[in-house]
């Protein structure tokens, strides 16, 4: 036994063993802490990390659908293309992309009109001198600051506007086939337009071009002078306002010159046509209002035809940002005779969120968002909490520039269940084709035959006009039909009317 211990205590002064010894122990120690994060605390780590590394994203649910007794659809979904902006893919467009949208977009800018903006500190008119502000020794240092801002070689550190100006124009490859002005605003452009602003701009332009109905939340009309749609509420006028940092004087400002102050706002140039202003600001102030949710698609355009597909799917490698997607929409086939009792959606308001803000799912979890599309009149709105589905939700891995990179987990929506209303659409069709035809022949009465209760077509056209049936500017440009011979006739009464000069300001009054 004496010589078993003796052998031991040899072997314990024996440094291999110790090294041995010692790596054992240590080998031990990491299993017992590599048990203990995978094993013990696996869970908890893991959704720690994939927290840190993950985004998540609603998937919305379809709504239910709306049928007849018969089963006849009144209310249904039906599947488009849509033109969306991805908050979360920073947009960075590389020199010779940014150069070549830049021509388009100018050369489309001179043929609407636009004027050629400039910013450059140089004069205009010959000896082409700088404009700094300032005492001699200050015009002297910003001079010197802007040449080093502009990249100007040391050669020409002591050149005049003339030669400055030839040098931009070479450095940023300005079309020869451009006046002077309009090679300064390119050069302006080229300097102060943002990656996405020349985005903006270009969609905004290509949408127009390809005949799209662009979606925004911009509360301005789209037809000149752009009337503010706030219906004469001037709280909601002023909470718009203010919400884009106006101010003041500001708070005052009529619908042009809040369209202009939008501009400056999101760093639109001068000069640029009215209808593209108004276009641009509404594609930027629908993504200022998803700031906070980056990763939340937002919808620029939707029922895209061929030729925009086309364009988005080509310019995809330049246009990192923009994406294709399908979306739902709802469509109303028999709008004709159930608009009044089937109702229609649109986003909540404010107030109206206070209606669902309480309704949660069995986690827990909120049903509604603030925008969320619900059911505003009749069955729409009667079963909205039944037509409304459940949103499902999708984790992506990010990078750290915070671009999606996969998809981690999903969980599927659940579509709104379907409604059955007791009405009979065929019974419906005759009812109202025969409440229309004795209107009409009650009309028509009141028209030609003179009483007391007798109308005239005057007065008739009036009132549609004054209520907005009938639009002022649509009758000014028809090229036929009841329209154009409504509008001839006030011609003729009134010789002097300058249409091109009145027609985005005035309504028009038969007399």
């Amino acid at each position: 036994m004496r010589q078993y211990w003796a052998h031991i205590a040899e072997l314990c002064k024996n440094r291999i063993f110790v090294m041995l010894g010692a790596i054992c122990i240590m080998f031990f120690i990491l299993v017992l802490r590599l048990f203990s994060l995978q094993i013990i605390h696996g869970e908890e780590h893991n959704a720690s990390i994939t927290q840190s590394v993950s985004k998540e994203v609603s998937v919305l649910a379809p709504r239910g659908n709306i049928y007849d007794r018969y089963g006849r659809p009144l209310a249904v979904n039906s599947v488009a293309y849509s033109v969306q902006v991805d908050n979360s893919i920073p947009l960075e467009l590389d020199k010779e992309d940014k150069h070549d949208l830049l021509v388009e977009l100018t050369q489309n800018i001179w043929e609407d009109g636009g004027t050629a903006a400039d910013t450059l500190p140089i004069a205009l008119e010959a000896p082409y001198e700088f404009v700094f502000e300032g005492t001699e020794k200050e015009q002297k240092k910003a001079e010197k600051e802007w040449k080093e801002a502009q990249g100007i070689p040391k050669k020409l550190e002591e050149a005049q506007g003339l030669e400055i100006l030839e040098f931009l124009f070479e450095k940023y490859n300005v079309p020869t086939s451009y006046t002077q002005n309009q090679k300064r605003a390119f050069v302006s452009y080229y300097e102060d337009l943002s990656d996405l602003n020349i985005m903006t701009l270009c969609l905004s332009q290509e949408l127009a071009k390809f005949e799209e109905e662009l979606m925004d939340s911009l509360p301005l009309g789209r037809e000149y002078p752009y009337k503010l749609e706030f219906g004469g509420n001037k709280v909601r006028e002023k909470e718009f306002k203010q919400s884009v940092a106006m101010a003041e004087e500001e708070l005052d400002y009529n619908s042009l010159e809040t369209l202009e102050y939008l501009g400056d706002f999101f760093g639109l140039p001068q000069g640029l046509p009215t209808n593209l202003v108004r276009d641009a600001v509404g594609i930027r102030y629908s993504l200022y209002l998803q700031r906070y949710q980056q990763y939340q698609l937002v919808t620029l355009a939707t029922q895209i035809n061929d030729k925009t597909l086309a364009y988005v799917e080509e310019n995809q490698d330049i246009f990192s940002n923009v994406v294709v997607n399908t979306v739902s929409l709802r469509e109303y086939p028999e709008a004709e005779y159930f608009s009044h009792m089937i109702g229609y959606i649109r986003q909540m308001t404010e107030d109206g969120y206070s209606t669902y803000e309480k309704d949660l799912d069995a986690q827990g979890n909120p049903l509604y968002s603030k925008t969320d599309i619900v059911g505003q009149t009749g069955m729409e709105k009667l079963y909205e909490r039944e037509l409304n589905g459940i949103d499902g939700k999708v984790f992506i891995e990010v990078d750290n520039q915070g671009r999606r990179m996969s998809i981690i987990d999903s969980t599927e929506p659940i579509p709104g269940k379907d409604v059955f209303l007791t009405l009979d659409t065929k019974l419906q069709k005759v009812a109202y084709d025969a409440l229309e035809k004795e209107l009409v022949k009650g009309i028509k009465a009141k028209l030609t035959r003179y009483n007391r209760d007798s109308i005239s077509v005057v007065d008739l056209f009036s009132s549609m006009i004054e209520s907005n049936n009938i639009a002022a500017s649509k009758i000014m440009i028809a090229e036929g039909g009841v329209q154009k011979q409504v509008y001839d006739v006030f011609l003729a009464q009134t010789p002097e009317f300058d249409h091109r000069e009145k027609m985005p300001q005035t309504r028009c009054k038969i007399s």
